[in-house]
């Protein structure tokens, strides 16, 4: 009995089943799964992980605005943004765990924050295989982001759920409207995960346009406008009736500043996941040669290639518009700029904004990747076109040893 074909691209052939008197199916036939079930047991492991890294987590900071700040129990409650960001979904999360568990434990809290992450990786997965990657491939590249990366911090935090719930609907958007069949039941499904991502934070916009650009790619843009353009028409409701209820929000213009920023956030998103110059060089070039190999086949058809290449090109570009975006809103806000140059003395910070030789500047760094800040004040020495160099003025004995270490560790020979 020979296995069923389609030829749908989206789906996978069907597997042949195995009687008592047949042979066994053949390695790469039991890969799909194989590798389910390592991934599997890859995501219940990550679930434990956190939920021990978190054993002593508490509320604080923005948990209190979901439970504090606002009455869920209103609509005003349920539809006020918060910074900015749409959060119908969270705030109501947060009611409902704090009418039934009240703020006696954070465990129940905890568990919707790592739920989330997992589900957020789980959809990714079937995101790569719907775009044609390996099964075992497509295991161990979720798997990266399941248990490393820069930010996994923030899975332990509740509030998080924000983000990653926006992503995690924003990805099941895309697996249900990516299909050959425009049927209204499924764009009707397909909306509702966008506008579920949409009342999560403004990531959901990012996703939006995600699913957009994919579907535009691999459907045409007819599939690509049903597909989202629903979703676009109640946020565009939301933020007319609501949406300027939070002030406006602190931006920037400066298109350098915004690309500088987009620039390094990929940068340590590729760093912190990889941790080593030769990791990351080394995953730069698979990614290069697997592209080149999925472009080679369909290279003399436009319709294939736009297919193939509909999934990656799509997330490509939804991860540096979340970086830019991130950027226009932040920069400014939050006054971010850069240390280089780090000494015990010390450092060079990179800024365009303007500082008089001699002025005295708070700071607080990271001398070292997951380190712990740094706070000091400093005494400007110098200023140039690109920054200014500054000399600490105070510092406790806590920042002096982190300031060591990371001396010490950029000052070892390589192994």
């Amino acid at each position: 009995m020979s296995s069923a074909t389609t030829d749908d691209p989206t789906m996978a052939p069907a597997e042949t089943p195995t009687g008592p008197h047949q042979a066994a199916p053949p390695l790469l036939e039991r890969a799909p799964r194989a590798s389910l079930a390592t991934f599997a047991v890859f995501v219940g492991a990550a679930g434990a992980l956190f939920a021990y890294r978190g054993r002593a987590q508490w509320f604080f900071q923005d948990d209190y605005a979901y439970i504090v700040q606002r009455d869920g129990g209103s609509l005003d409650g349920l539809l006020l943004p918060h910074q900015q960001h749409w959060v119908t979904v969270p705030v109501a999360i947060y009611r409902v765990l704090w009418n039934i568990f009240g703020l006696h434990s954070y465990v129940p809290y905890l568990a919707v924050s790592i739920a989330f992450h997992l589900a957020v990786v789980v959809l990714l997965r079937a995101v790569l295989r719907r775009s044609g990657v390996s099964p075992w491939m497509a295991t161990i590249t979720a798997s990266i982001l399941l248990f490393f990366g820069s930010g996994s911090e923030n899975v332990v935090w509740a509030f998080m759920i924000a983000f990653t719930g926006s992503l995690a609907f924003g990805l099941a958007h895309l697996l249900v409207v990516d299909r050959p069949i425009r049927s209204p039941l499924l764009y009707a499904a397909g909306t509702a995960f966008g506008v579920l991502s949409l009342m999560c934070s403004n990531v959901g916009l990012v996703m939006l346009g995600t699913v957009g650009l994919t579907i535009w790619l691999r459907r045409g843009w007819r599939a690509a406008a049903a597909a989202t353009l629903p979703s676009a028409v109640v946020y565009g409701l939301w933020l007319m009736t609501y949406g300027g209820e939070d002030g406006g929000a602190q931006t920037t213009n400066d298109v350098g500043l915004i690309l500088r920023f987009a620039l390094r956030g990929l940068e340590t998103l590729v760093s912190a996941t990889t941790q080593t110059p030769v990791v990351a060089a080394g995953l730069v070039v698979v990614t290069a040669l697997g592209l080149g190999l999925t472009v080679w086949p369909d290279r003399r058809s436009w319709p294939a290639l736009r297919m193939s290449m509909g999934i990656p090109l799509g997330l490509a570009a939804g991860a540096t518009g979340f970086y830019l975006v991130v950027a226009r809103s932040r920069v400014e806000r939050f006054d971010i700029d850069y240390a280089t140059d780090l000494s015990r003395g010390g450092l060079f910070i990179e800024t365009r904004k303007a500082f008089s030789p001699e002025s005295t500047l708070h700071v607080q760094f990271a001398p070292h990747r997951d380190s712990q800040l740094v706070s000091a004040f400093c005494r400007v020495t110098h200023v140039n076109t690109t920054g200014i160099g500054a000399q600490f003025v105070s510092l406790d004995s806590e920042s002096e040893k982190l300031i060591a270490s990371a001396i010490g560790a950029l000052a070892s020979p390589a192994a």
